[in-house]
């Protein structure tokens, strides 16, 4: 029995960190929390004025429209081609707007969840605008340009980048959340220590800052590349923070 000592950091755990970035161009309305909040799963963190937004919801709701609109003169050509008041080509063709206007509900759809809005949000919006008293006023409010961007997961807000007004693209990270209960090791072995390492191996960590304290981990992965100027692989070892 032995051990070998290696030196490395100490890094956020990657599989428990998420990044939030909006899918639009916009204006930063608010801004909900802070560098070192805690924050919970789907908490909304950031309000982003998008006309993009308002003008997809537009389009989804009269594809919507469209489409019911289609469905009735669909159903209205099925029974009078069995009254032989149609004839069969006009039947076709209203078949056809039919499907056209399917099409064009189901891509105005795929763009609002690209946005990021979840379905049960899609279908409320178009239930509230197929309601009777929905005027023009009403369907305005419906269309509403704000973009909520909510917490991927639950954590820390260990970055934020960004400010009230500020005007984002969707390249741009705005804030860095992650779950600090575990971090990761990262460990440089030499070519020589290869064989004394493997996955699941344990790992005992220590640091100059608290010299009386070991915290106990076990090799997760170990790198498949040597560096071609260390010549040290990388081993990635979870720890609890």
């Amino acid at each position: 029995a032995g051990a070998i000592a290696l030196p490395g950091v100490l890094s956020l755990d990657l599989q428990h960190t998420a990044q939030t970035s909006s899918l639009l161009d916009g204006k930063v309305v608010l801004v909900g929390v802070q560098a070192g909040d805690q924050v919970r799963q789907h908490q909304v963190l950031v309000t982003v004025h998008a006309p993009a937004l308002a003008q997809a919801k537009t389009a989804y709701m009269l594809a919507g429209a469209r489409l019911e609109l289609a469905r009735r003169e669909l159903e209205r050509a099925e029974v009078l081609l069995k009254q032989e008041a149609i004839d069969q080509k006009e039947h076709l063709r209203r078949r056809a707007e039919f499907e056209n206007a399917s099409i064009e509900f189901a891509v105005a759809e795929s763009n609002l969840h690209s946005y990021g809005l979840e379905q049960a949000a899609v279908e409320q919006l178009l239930r509230q605008a197929h309601r009777p008293n929905s005027g023009t006023a009403a369907m305005d409010d419906l269309a509403e340009p704000y973009l909520t961007l909510t917490a991927p997961i639950a954590g820390q807000v260990v970055e934020r980048d960004v400010i009230n007004g500020q005007h984002i693209e969707p390249q741009k990270t705005l804030l860095t959340v992650s779950d600090l209960s575990t971090l990761w090791a990262l460990l440089d072995a030499r070519e020589t220590d290869l064989p004394h390492v493997a996955r699941g191996r344990e790992v005992r960590i220590t640091t100059s800052i608290y010299p009386d304290r070991v915290w106990q981990g076990r090799v997760d992965h170990v790198g498949d590349i040597v560096d071609e100027k260390t010549r040290t692989v990388k081993i990635r070892v979870v720890v609890g923070n």
